[in-house]
């Protein structure tokens, strides 16, 4: 709970990120603004076509995890809109933004793995751009370690991490993308920074001792950079508890620094934070961990944060000039942050995270007949409210697309899948039967 005996300055520096208190971030999210649900149907347009009653079950591009027309939302939306301009700048000395921050702390301090501080901005992609920059300050220069298919925004630094088909933007910088297999195979090992997307049903140790001979091969310490699911390139896969257990503590070994990107993720996979417990580290582990959090915590509204370990603050209160100091304009306002403590407040208030299982079996049941045998569905992946389904015939997915509106829903599309992630509070029986619209959209493309 706040400790609303200090004052607000006191209560801001104790969470925030010392003299690095600026973030980056533009002023406005990629999100699409406009509301067009009417209750759980919508009705409007999709894709350039008039809709009617279709079951949303990818809503907002992962922006959203409750009801627009929450009640608690629409209070915190009167609440916002009372508020002076003047406070939608940056270090704002509000209650709004501080007990925001205090929240987001206490979410990172109850993983067990420190204590950790919070940098706001506006974006998952600013977010991610500000967890390399501080992980790249703290190891000197350390080499960055991506999954392959990986994706962690659409700024210039996320275009330089990605080589998913389709995801990188018009201006990426080079970056080598081989894979770690391919590379080893033509003697480029030291030049790759693509790991290969491990499943568990992959050789882990071999994957393990790459990661390992690589991290070893580079003079400075390395950053493992990762989404503990993979929200776009590999369509809500999984790379594995074992890999990414494993990842995390030859990442410490190396005195490196993991960052694990949970703007997707957060808050879909039965936790607040979807950092899971087979990732935190031991005791005697050092490995520093940042998490990125950003879409769902404000229910679509432009809000992002990075938690950042207590050893790397540290670090930067000792080092400033090491990690710069120019950033945006637009790093946290009164706005935004009124709804996302709304947000947070739902989320354990309602216990969305128990509900997260609930909604994605409702859904999945309903595909069960679809697989194996001559079933259209190849896989289904992901976990909780990120359902990845993966067709056999791949080439059919953009026909899937295409027609799902005919059946009455609103479906995503990944590079190899159909994406589904419904909301945490959607009813039961709207989850079953999107399942059952979901089902019968397939079964017509046998």
């Amino acid at each position: 709970m706040p400790d609303r005996t200090k004052s607000l300055y006191e209560r801001r520096m104790a969470v925030g990120c010392g003299p690095w208190a600026e973030t980056y971030g533009g002023a406005n999210d990629n999100f699409e603004v406009k509301r067009y649900h009417d209750g759980w149907f919508v009705d409007g347009q999709h894709r350039g076509r008039e809709v009617k009653d279709a079951i949303e079950t990818f809503n907002g591009v992962l922006c959203r995890i409750v009801r627009p027309d929450h009640s608690k939302l629409i209070e915190a939306e009167q609440r916002a809109a009372q508020t002076g301009a003047e406070h939608i700048g940056k270090n704002n000395l509000h209650e709004a933004v501080v007990e925001l921050m205090e929240n987001l702390k206490a979410e990172y301090d109850a993983l067990g793995i420190g204590a950790g501080h919070v940098l706001l901005a506006t974006t998952g992609s600013s977010a991610n751009n500000m967890a390399f920059r501080l992980a790249h300050a703290y190891t000197s220069g350390g080499i960055p370690f991506f999954l392959e298919r990986a994706y962690h925004g659409a700024d210039y630094f996320g275009n330089a991490t990605t080589n998913a088909a389709g995801w990188r933007g018009e201006y990426p910088p080079e970056l080598p993308s081989f894979s770690v297999l391919d590379a080893l195979v033509k003697g480029e090992l030291a030049t790759s920074k693509h790991l290969p997307y491990p499943g568990n049903d992959q050789n882990i140790d071999t994957y393990v001792k790459i990661l390992a001979e690589r991290m070893s091969t580079f003079a400075p310490p390395p950053i493992l950079y990762f989404e503990d699911l993979q929200g776009v390139g590999g369509s809500f896969a999984n790379p594995g508890e074992e890999f990414l257990t494993q990842a995390t503590e030859i990442t410490g070994e190396n005195s490196g620094v993991v960052v694990n990107d949970n703007v997707q993720t957060g808050m879909r996979r039965g936790s607040y934070l979807s950092v899971p417990k087979w990732l935190l580290r031991k005791p005697q582990s050092e490995t520093p961990i940042i998490i990125t959090l950003a879409k769902a915590i404000a229910n679509g509204a432009p809000l992002a944060a990075v938690l950042v370990p207590e050893v790397i603050v540290e670090d930067l209160e000792k080092n400033p000039k090491k990690y710069g100091m120019h950033w945006d304009t637009f790093s946290d306002n009164v706005r935004t942050a009124e709804l996302g403590s709304a947000v947070h407040d739902i989320y354990y208030e309602e216990n969305l995270g128990e509900r997260t299982p609930e909604v994605r079996a409702a859904i999945v049941k309903q595909l069960d007949g679809l697989q194996g045998g001559n079933g259209p569905i190849a896989d289904i992946r992901g976990d909780g409210l990120m359902i990845g389904i993966g067709l056999k015939d791949p080439s059919k997915l953009a026909d899937a697309i295409a027609r799902a509106p005919e059946f009455g829903i609103i479906i995503g599309k990944g590079t190899d899948a159909l994406r589904i992630a419904p909301l945490a509070d959607t009813p039961l029986d709207i989850a079953e039967e999107a399942g059952k619209r979901v089902a019968r959209l397939l079964d017509s493309l046998k």
